[in-house]
């Protein structure tokens, strides 16, 4: 059961491309994600992301192409490897002050904390 809902978070994205007519929102609902948030930790995440690297470039490319605020966003270094250092994690405020730029030692890990965030602003629009 943790293995699907963690599958079922971490590929959004490859989702999201595959089918137009849904949205991060509802499949985050639809992954369980809301029943027990705190079941699919970070470093589940990043074991996931390990195992499937290129995830982790289609959470970046979902980041880039968000356009709403407030909200997480993930920047990689120039070379987009996920074990290269220098990730980053932001976020981009509405009405709130700033969250400090978090800097990670690899994009997994930068990746994972991404989607927990994504997740935890997601979980708390119901």
């Amino acid at each position: 059961m943790l293995e699907s809902r963690l599958e079922a978070i971490c590929t959004i994205p490859v989702v999201l491309k595959r089918d137009g007519e849904r949205n991060e929102y509802s499949l985050l609902r639809a992954s369980g994600y809301q029943d027990d948030p705190a079941s699919i930790s970070e470093a589940l995440i990043e074991a996931y992301l390990r195992a499937h690297p290129d995830l982790v470039k289609a959470w970046l490319h979902l980041s880039e192409d968000n356009r709403s605020s407030p909200a997480w966003y993930l920047i990689a270094p120039k070379t987009e490897s996920p074990e290269a250092s220098g990730w980053m994690v932001g976020f981009v405020p509405g009405p709130t002050p700033p969250v400090p730029v978090q800097v990670f030692a690899t994009g997994y890990a930068a990746c994972a904390h991404f989607i927990k965030m994504r997740a935890e602003q997601l979980r708390n629009l119901s």
